[in-house]
């Protein structure tokens, strides 16, 4: 089992963010850098829940893809960083994403309920392509620097997709829902001109994950239309990017899992 370390964090705009989440909804936020050698929380109710946590289907190999996830139980909040992908030099931005899920939750923005295995990767995609919208533009309110890692991660995403994309066997469903959350991402926040590198993502994303070009046309292109701000709205919204990425996840998994070929 992975197990966690508590990080001590110096006063920061984080910082604040963070205790402004605890005292909007009187919880407890742990940040937490998971590692195989380190002590779980102190608390017996954190490492009773975390111990739960990891025990989950399907969550030990979702975050073992992740940069950090975010886990909710009662007034306890937990950002799992993944120290596998999250450095010195992107940490803060890493963060700051995750306690705007938190910030969210806590103004009492609607979530789709994490369930485990292939049910529980589609609620947090079809969460996140919603949420995103609303945590960058915080970050922004709040001069977070954080564009700078999102670009760079999706550079090297294009560059992958170019050199090995087109040759690779075709990823598990899970792996092609964060896919296909990704593509409707950057179609919600970025375009041609706010990224030099956006026609080429593109581009690999159409030649590397066709059959998810028309998912998250519809995803992204509905999401653009609505004032996800209004708490009503953003559930719809929600609701729309669930099913509209179950759907997506039914037809992909009726495509027989061979090995592409350019």
């Amino acid at each position: 089992m992975l197990l966690p370390l508590l990080l001590f964090l110096q006063p920061s705009v984080l910082d604040n963010w963070r205790a402004e989440i605890e005292k909007l909804d009187q919880s407890k936020v742990l940040i937490m850098r998971v590692t195989e050698d380190m002590p779980p929380p102190e608390d017996p109710a954190a490492r009773s829940i975390i111990t739960q946590v990891f025990q989950s289907p399907g969550f030990t190999s979702q975050f073992a893809r992740a940069e950090a996830m975010s886990v909710n139980n009662g007034k306890y909040h937990f950002v799992l960083i993944n120290p596998a992908h999250t450095t010195e030099s992107n940490y803060d931005a890493v963060l700051a994403h995750e306690l705007g899920h938190l910030w969210l939750k806590a103004q009492g923005y609607p979530s789709p309920v994490y369930q485990g295995g292939d049910a529980g990767c589609l609620a947090v995609n079809a969460g996140d392509v919603v949420q995103h919208v609303l945590i960058r533009a915080e970050m922004d309110r709040r001069r977070i620097d954080w564009r700078g890692h999102w670009l760079e991660n999706l550079a090297k995403a294009s560059e992958h997709m170019e050199a090995d994309g087109l040759t690779q066997p075709v990823a598990p469903i899970c792996q092609r829902l964060a896919q296909l959350a990704l593509w409707s991402d950057v179609k919600l926040g970025l375009n041609p001109a706010s990224w030099n590198g956006y026609e080429r993502f593109e581009k690999a994303m159409k030649a590397t994950f066709p059959e998810l070009s028309r998912p998250a046309e519809a995803i992204s292109g509905h999401l653009a239309r609505l004032d996800l701000k209004d708490k009503a709205i953003h559930r719809q919204a929600l609701v729309f990017s669930f099913q509209r990425m179950k759907s997506a996840g039914i037809e992909i998994d009726r495509k027989p899992n061979e090995t592409k070929t350019p």
